[in-house]
């Protein structure tokens, strides 16, 4: 795992719907193979070209300058997690070559995804990434602070913070500038003795799990920085990242 290397393209990354390029055939192909490295747990992802796909018909385009994108293809049987986990791994390896990318839900034509992809009966297209060159400044959208995350209140939240461990609040810190659906953020921490919990705290327009799955991710990259490594355990909508291991 590049969990070092991803906390630092967390840091360096915002949503880019503004390219001024897309990738060269090299990179597409440095793309595919990434894609495949990361893809698994019922999760796939494919690296392609298309036109029309950005062409929405609309009066304003969202995503303009490029026509690469990744599909996101999820197994029936995968956990709506695993989706975020493992996407926006592959979104901050993009970074780290120096491309700039887009979660998207919506805003673009899925007729145009599903003519160039083949899905098996269990498999459905669950969102695409857009890739390409930035052409855009360096903005990132406006987040919740950590304590409307952990939902304390002052007092509360300033006694939890002077508790926790250097790593705890690393891993926080990083799930606080994780992307979700309209910047929703539908999840909420909690830092235990030895572990961080996200909880899954809204809909969000089908993605809320997808969302968590992306702040989980951004939760251990954040440990792994601070020299931290551990496991997830699942129950019912809490995820615990727990720790059982430091450089």
């Amino acid at each position: 795992m590049n969990m070092k290397k991803w906390y630092k393209a967390a840091e360096e990354r915002c949503s880019i719907r503004k390219y001024s390029a897309p990738p060269t055939d090299y990179e597409i192909t440095q793309l595919i193979m990434l894609a495949e490295q990361i893809s698994g747990n019922g999760i796939r992802i494919e690296v392609m070209r298309e036109e029309d796909v950005f062409s929405t018909g609309l009066i304003k385009q969202v995503i303009t300058g490029t026509d690469c994108f990744a599909a996101i293809i999820e197994k029936n049987t995968a956990q709506p997690f695993m989706t975020g986990y493992i996407g926006e791994a592959f979104v901050l390896e993009c970074t780290l070559l120096g491309l700039g990318t887009c979660w998207l839900g919506a805003s673009y034509k899925r007729s145009a995804v599903l003519s160039k992809i083949d899905l098996s009966e269990d498999e459905k297209l669950r969102c695409i990434i857009s890739i390409g060159r930035s052409g855009q400044e360096f903005s990132r959208r406006k987040r919740k602070n950590l304590r409307q995350l952990m939902k304390l209140d002052s007092e509360d939240f300033d006694r939890e913070i002077a508790q926790m461990a250097p790593w705890q609040l690393a891993a926080i810190k990083c799930a606080q500038i994780a992307p979700t659906a309209i910047n929703a953020q539908p999840f909420m921490l909690e830092v235990l003795e030895n572990s961080v919990c996200v909880m899954n705290t809204g809909w969000n327009f089908g993605y809320g799990m997808v969302d968590c799955g992306i702040a989980m991710l951004h939760i251990e990259a954040g440990a792994a920085f601070d020299g931290v490594f551990g496991k997830w355990v699942m129950k019912d909508n809490v995820m615990r990242f727990e720790s059982i291991s430091e450089d």
